[in-house]
């Protein structure tokens, strides 16, 4: 088993090669897509609604499309807050933040239309709106048509939604997916296998189980060391 953690978010790695599509939720500056497509040669599609961030990414980067849409729970036009000390969301908002209306799509009616039959690896990291999406999955989408997730949730920013996010994932377990949460205080990290599509038996879990607190024991030594930020 190979884990690679990219851009803050821990995925299996093994798993994917040039066959494999991988939907990347929240582009940012493409450099998760970038190292996708330069390190596994994937298939990227990438969703980035900040107009600003949208016109810099790396448009000739081969293998990837980049869509100037926010992903949400419902197909709409949405207003998307615009961040300068933070990322954009259609959630939070600085004060005094400018804002510009956008075009959201939903991950299912996106992969239809575009004959996205499976996701490889789907990561999402949408300033909260992953709560939202999240829970308007379908249960067939999820279990016949995902392989893998790597999800930030956004509870460092609202602490209140850390029961939405343990009930989400309990609805993820029920599915028949493997859920990890890899971060100690926040679920800013978290890993989701589908074992139907992903070969993830008992030795894989423990070894991720084991990465997980491998890497807490590092940070820990790091701050004491004053090596870790």
């Amino acid at each position: 088993m190979r884990t690679e953690r990219v851009e803050s978010h821990t995925f299996l790695s093994h798993p994917l090669g040039p066959n494999s599509v991988v939907l990347d939720c929240g582009s940012n500056r493409g450099l998760f897509s970038r190292w996708i497509v330069e390190n596994l040669g994937c298939q990227v599609h990438g969703f980035e609604p900040d107009p600003r961030f949208y016109e810099r990414l790396p448009h000739e980067l081969p293998r990837c499309t980049f869509h100037p849409y926010a992903v949400s729970d419902a197909r709409r036009t949405t207003t998307l807050h615009l961040g300068e000390s933070l990322c954009s969301s259609l959630k939070f908002s600085e004060s005094n933040a400018a804002t510009v209306e956008v075009e959201a799509l939903t991950l299912e009616g996106f992969c239809d239309e575009h004959g996205v039959a499976f996701v490889d690896l789907l990561k999402l990291d949408v300033e909260g709106e992953e709560l939202p999406i999240l829970e308007a999955l379908s249960p067939e989408f999820v279990r016949d048509r995902v392989g893998q997730m790597t999800i930030e949730f956004h509870d460092h920013k609202d602490a209140s939604a850390r029961p939405r996010i343990e009930k989400i994932m309990e609805r993820i377990r029920g599915f028949g997916l493997h859920v990890y949460p890899m971060s100690r205080h926040t679920y800013g990290d978290v890993v989701v296998v589908n074992p139907a599509h992903v070969a993830f038996g008992p030795e894989e879990r423990a070894r991720l189980v084991a990465l997980k607190y491998t890497r807490g024991i590092r940070r820990a030594i790091g701050r004491r060391l004053g090596t870790y930020p």
